[in-house]
């Protein structure tokens, strides 16, 4: 939707096609504003805000990081944190590691799942959370054997120690 012939997009807003989620998709500055304003409101549609998240893990809208990494803080609502959080593994800022891996211990389990293949997909945030593991801030049994094996394909010291020491050969 994102990438429709400038004709077509006229058409449909013409024609009445106007959604939010169209906009959006189509990098409607306005759209994003009002996507961020529903998405920072509690009292908004939980279902409708999930959505909302979703996909802005699917558009290139680094605007949106601080109010995702928000909701890990401040939702009460467990599948909007996972929703943040796998929108959040589509942007590599850097703020993103470390405030994830602050929270990660407030976290319900099946939602530090989540966080768990998020802090994974990047070296230095995987860095950050074995060095945690290490100190011994976060448990090392909390952490689920897929994300160990992920840890594991990252060829530096510090992580391939903190894989052995905790865990062992898998």
């Amino acid at each position: 939707i994102g990438n429709l012939p400038a004709e077509l997009a006229a058409a449909m807003a013409k024609a009445g096609a106007t959604s939010p989620t169209i906009r959006l998709r189509q990098g409607d500055k306005a759209a994003l504003v009002e996507a961020l304003t529903m998405i920072a409101d509690d009292k908004a549609d939980a279902a409708k805000r999930q959505q909302l998240v979703a996909i802005l893990g699917t558009i290139n809208q680094p605007a949106c990081v601080p109010v995702l990494l928000k909701l890990l803080s401040s939702s009460r609502n467990d599948g909007l944190k996972s929703a943040a959080l796998g929108a959040l593994m589509s942007y590599s800022d850097p703020s993103i590691g470390s405030t994830v891996l602050g929270l990660y211990n407030e976290l319900p389990e099946q939602v530090r799942d989540v966080a768990q293949s998020l802090v994974a997909s990047r070296k230095p945030w995987a860095e950050q959370f074995v060095a945690l593991i290490d100190s011994g801030k976060i448990d090392s049994k909390s952490v689920s054997e897929p994300t160990v094996r992920r840890l594991q394909l990252y060829d530096t010291p510090a992580i391939v120690a903190a894989c052995k020491k905790h865990w062992g050969d898998l």
